[in-house]
């Protein structure tokens, strides 16, 4: 027997298989697994703050800044007999 005989047998099976099942439900405030909703509200700081602009600056130079800082800090030293504390070690060219 083919499906479309099937869903002429019964019009109730084509009515059910083709309505999707969304349920009206309202979400319960009173719920642990409900957040608030809004505008800001997804966001894990507080906006709204005297601070906000200096955090996000500092956070922003920060992340910007480490990875050209680590760069810089990997590269060799461009005069390595200087890094002896002060004392100059100068080496011999032949």
């Amino acid at each position: 027997m083919s499906p479309q005989s099937i869903l002429r047998a019964s019009p109730r099976a084509a009515n059910m298989i083709s309505r999707r099942m969304f349920h009206a439900t309202r979400a319960r405030l009173s719920s642990p697994y409900h957040y608030p909703e809004g505008p800001y509200s997804n966001l894990p700081f507080n906006t709204k703050t005297r601070f906000f602009k200096l955090r996000f600056w500092l956070y922003a130079v920060t992340g910007f800044g480490a990875p050209f800082g680590i760069a810089c800090a990997s590269f060799p030293r461009r005069y390595p007999e200087r890094r002896d504390r002060g004392r100059t070690i100068l080496m011999k060219t032949m």
